[in-house]
């Protein structure tokens, strides 16, 4: 029906137009060489044999109750499938007639008001037992009928296949760790491909390592910050593929400085001496944007680009995870001797043992919410986090005790002019705004593997896609307590798909972040290359005529 009222074209069993008494004349058969052919002419002009239907119990039934049922099934089927073309049937009865009842036929073409094949396929001619050792499902899906080259199974695989064996997601914690493994089972339930599996499974993690996997396509996709998907892309050449959506309606969010309301004293002009609670070194809404705006306004000095020197000075407290990891105190930009020497941006952190003051989900003060906490619970002054981050973990949202009984009305925003205002007008009053967290993969991959990890993920996001804790499925954008924004932050709404042209890192941070990270860690990308072979080309034209004028 939906063919004859608004389709092009349909695909059904070979008998459908004569089920529904339609004109066969007015209908043709597409054949898979390109041609056409009549109705009648489905033998050698189909897409492949189907199996009929079959009539299925519980596999705890007793072998003699089936056995029951067959042959009561059996018995009807012959006794009761002639067609009876005189039935007649009042459809604006609730019951059949006496005399209809007698002449019941399990098999007809509209008897029942205008609704063909109820129960059973009205041009059933009878119906066939399946032996007690064939009764599995994968038994008669294994087998091919009607002369087909190919079984049900075959078919049925042939449409879940995919070419991309597997996805490993590399992630930066434990507790990453076991949430990627409940998304792994769940996406395995729904069938979801390509299998995903979760890298590194040894207590080896850390964001400089996942980059240096994907890049050794040890693994295939992570999911970063704007920081370090600066990093991944200039030191590691990956690209962003799927980005968050959080509640702007596109992949950005605002970097904001967040103080306690009954804190009078502090200004973003005048942070010297407070305590600071940051989300990471080298992200972007904790580190990045608030350095390079007290450097740009000249409230710190840079000391060559060692913004942790320029930090440590400034600051007179503070949690900093990452200031102690090797993998960012051995880099060219932070020397060895900022491991001691500014140890007290540390102090404020809360992890135990070896995970104090990391840079990943062990340290309890590591991330938005963690630096929000530590402005909260850990003496911190100042905490620089992504603007949704108050009202995340204020007003009953977050059942934690240290956050139990905070409102978001009892903080506020520090503004660059000076002023504050509500953690509510974060549009008025941030920082800087920067791209949202974006999933990241070898840009060396092939497309066909590219495109089966984007849609691994759009398939997720539909079945999972949820925010709050369901104890009977899976939550993909839920973190269960004390941790938060696992893999993904738990503001996300949706992930999206970029465009070719967003998967250059720079093109997709855009240059006002990029801009912001040379002037902090002295990187220099091709954009800013660009930048100045431009300017050195001005300044030749510029020369050029200046000595032309001369010798006219």
């Amino acid at each position: 029906m939906c063919l004859q009222d608004k389709g092009d074209i349909a695909f059904v069993k070979h008998t459908s137009v004569k089920d529904l008494g339609l004109n066969e004349d007015d209908f043709e058969l597409l054949c898979t060489d390109g041609t056409r052919a009549p109705l009648w002419d489905y033998t050698q002009c189909s897409w492949g044999v189907a199996p009929g239907h079959f009539l299925l119990v519980s596999s705890a039934m007793e072998l003699k109750d089936r056995y029951s049922l067959q042959k009561f099934f059996t018995k009807i089927a012959k006794k009761y499938q002639t067609y009876n073309q005189n039935i007649s049937v009042d459809v604006s009865l609730n019951e059949v007639e006496t005399e209809d009842l007698a002449k019941f036929s399990i098999s007809g073409y509209k008897k029942y008001g205008s609704v063909p094949n109820l129960i059973f396929q009205d041009d059933m001619t009878d119906l066939i037992p399946i032996e007690t050792k064939d009764q599995i499902y994968k038994e008669v899906l294994d087998r091919s009928y009607g002369g087909s080259e190919i079984t049900p199974e075959d078919a049925i695989t042939g449409v879940r296949r995919c070419d991309v064996p597997q996805m490993r997601l590399c992630v930066t914690s434990e507790p990453e760790y076991k949430k990627c493994q409940r998304m792994r089972l769940a996406l395995n339930a729904q069938l979801i491909k390509p299998r995903l599996v979760c890298v590194p499974n040894q207590p080896v993690y850390s964001h400089r390592n996942c980059m240096q996997m994907i890049a050794n396509k040890e693994a295939d996709v992570t999911m970063f910050e704007a920081g370090d998907i600066y990093r991944a892309g200039r030191m590691f050449n990956l690209m962003p593929i799927l980005a968050e959506v959080y509640n702007l309606g596109e992949p950005a969010y605002y970097a904001v400085a967040v103080v306690k309301i009954r804190d009078n004293s502090s200004e973003l002009i005048y942070l010297k001496k407070k305590n600071s609670c940051h989300t990471g070194l080298g992200q972007a809404a904790g580190w990045i944007i608030p350095i390079s705006w007290l450097i740009s306004n000249e409230r710190v000095r840079d000391y060559g680009c060692d913004s942790v020197r320029a930090a440590g000075e400034y600051f007179s407290k503070g949690c900093l995870p990452g200031v102690r990891n090797h993998e960012f105190t051995g880099d060219r930009v932070y020397n060895q001797a900022n491991y001691w020497s500014y140890g007290h941006l540390c102090d404020l952190c809360h992890g135990s043992a070896s995970h104090y003051c990391d840079r990943n989900a062990m340290e309890d003060y590591y991330g938005n919410t963690g630096a929000f906490r530590c402005l909260v619970e850990g003496g911190g002054d100042v905490a620089f986090v992504k603007h949704t981050t108050v009202m995340e973990n204020c007003d009953g949202k977050r059942k934690e005790w240290w956050a139990r009984n905070q409102l978001t009305s009892d903080f506020q925003l520090l503004c660059r002019d000076g002023t504050r205002k509500k953690a509510t007008e974060y549009r008025d009053c941030y920082l800087g705004k920067v791209k949202g967290n974006a999933l990241v993969t070898n840009r060396d991959h092939q497309k066909s593997y590219i495109d089966a990890f984007i849609n691994l993920f759009k398939y997720a996001q539909q079945y999972y896609g949820q925010k709050q804790f369901d104890e009977f499925s899976f939550s993909m954008f839920y973190s269960e307590p004390p941790y938060a924004d696992l893999i993904f932050q738990d503001a996300t709404q949706k992930l999206i798909v970029l465009e070719e042209e967003d998967r250059d890192y720079l093109h997709y941070l855009g240059r006002e972040f990029v801009t912001a990270v040379e002037s902090v860690e002295c990187f220099r990308s091709h954009a800013s290359s660009i930048n100045s072979i431009y300017g050195l080309s001005i300044i030749s034209i510029l020369i050029i005529h200046q000595f032309t004028s001369i010798f006219l």
